[in-house]
């Protein structure tokens, strides 16, 4: 049953886009975009979660973010080796916890909304004319 809604949903689609001006080939694209885009969101986001709660807890204890340890690097580098310090810091927590979680879950929402984006743009405004003057 749901097979056949699933054909029934592909046949409008496709049938919507030939009705729109698409050439077989721009609505096949269009499917698979649709496609792509539902996957990596169907995908991506229960990833996001698995890791989410499978990501151990935050160690506050850490030496780095005491305030002799600033004190230390602002002697040996500056203000700008601090500020190093803390970006690399933070780019480090983007690969594990909560912050690998937060990057899957914003990797696939902003992947699928770019699919499902192309696939609008495709779809309403369809192929642009060959320039004047150009011979494809």
């Amino acid at each position: 049953m749901i097979a056949a809604r699933l054909g029934r949903i592909q046949e409008c689609a496709v049938d919507t886009g030939e009705k729109r001006g698409l050439s077989e080939s721009d609505a096949a694209l269009y499917e698979r975009l649709r496609r792509v885009g539902t996957v990596i969101l169907a995908a991506g986001l229960p990833a996001a979660a698995l890791v989410a709660l499978t990501a151990a807890p935050v160690d506050e204890g850490v030496a780095a973010d005491s305030k002799r340890y600033e004190y230390e690097m602002e002697l040996v580098g500056g203000k700008s080796n601090v500020f190093a310090a803390e970006v690399n810091g933070w780019i480090a927590g983007l690969w594990h916890g909560r912050g690998l979680a937060h990057l899957l879950a914003f990797v696939a929402v902003a992947g699928s909304f770019m699919c499902f984006f192309l696939a609008h743009r495709l779809k309403h405004h369809g192929p642009r004319a060959a320039p004047v003057g150009r011979n494809p």
